[in-house]
């Protein structure tokens, strides 16, 4: 017999305008980054749910992201560009980095 987690959902946040590709817990689990369809990455605060940092991307289809191991960098990938790799400041992102291949 399979048995079904009873899974409710704890907080929404709103503000993508497409499907939401992919999400990525930082390290110390107080804030989330998520990309999406709609050509933005968003990093989150998971307490309060509000939008700390939203960056529009220069095409849409921002299909992944990830926080690196320090917390202080996110990588995203977007469909047909180089991944781009975003410095986070307490407060602002400075600058963003192509990687060359």
């Amino acid at each position: 017999m399979i048995q079904y987690l009873n899974i409710k959902p704890r907080r929404v946040l709103k503000g993508h305008q497409a499907k939401v590709l992919c999400s990525d817990w930082s390290p110390d689990k107080r804030h989330i980054v998520s990309s999406s369809q709609d050509g933005k990455l968003i990093i989150w605060d998971a307490f309060t749910t509000n939008k700390e940092h939203a960056v529009t991307m220069p095409t849409t289809w921002v299909m992944a992201c990830a926080y690196a191991p320090s917390g202080n960098l996110v990588a995203c990938g977007l469909v047909f560009l180089l991944n781009l790799f975003l410095q986070i400041t307490a407060k602002l992102f400075r600058n963003c980095y192509p990687l060359v291949v």
